[in-house]
């Protein structure tokens, strides 16, 4: 039901699609059903993602602490994220960053960690977790990556317009 209700969606507006994406075949027909990328992330491998289209691939680097975590952020791991994008940046086209223990905390992100890895891809970067403030949205812009925010929009600490204006140059 829910996979339906996804493919309906993604044939009417672009999206990114994420989350129990682990077969090709699963990300393939995502694809061909009209999504613009798909976020791979505990299945990421080199196997797996040879089989995809690299233009329509990002790879999720969750991090708890600096340390890699999957299967939903239960498992850690003692892979660092810069290891993930060294095996995979000539097999997406750019990453989804989460630093996991700021996520839904209101409580800023780690400039600093996102600074440290878009300096290692050539690729695409969105960071996420925890960020929460103008001043941070413009500092990531600055970076050279994207934002993806949750709690700072659902609770209006955020307003769609502000953070838009807040990347703009006059």
């Amino acid at each position: 039901v829910v996979l339906e209700l996804i493919k309906k969606l993604i044939k009417k507006y672009p999206a990114r699609v994420g989350g129990g994406i682990r077969t090709a075949e699963k990300a393939k027909d995502l694809i061909a059903s009209g999504a613009k990328k798909v976020i791979i992330g505990t299945a990421a491998s080199e196997p797996l993602l040879m089989q995809l289209p690299k233009n329509n691939v990002i790879v999720a680097i969750d991090t708890k602490h600096g340390k890699i975590v999957t299967e939903g952020w239960m498992n850690t791991t003692e892979f660092k994220p810069e290891e993930y994008i060294n095996k995979f940046d000539n097999l997406c086209s750019g990453y989804l960053y989460t630093i996991v223990e700021k996520e839904g905390m209101m409580g800023g992100t780690d400039i600093e960690a996102i600074k440290r890895i878009k300096e290692v891809t050539k690729n695409d970067l969105t960071a996420a977790g925890g960020i929460c403030t103008l001043e941070e949205i413009k500092a990531i812009h600055d970076i050279g990556a994207h934002c993806q925010m949750g709690m700072a929009i659902y609770t209006g600490k955020i307003k769609l317009p502000e953070a838009y204006a807040s990347i703009l140059k006059y």
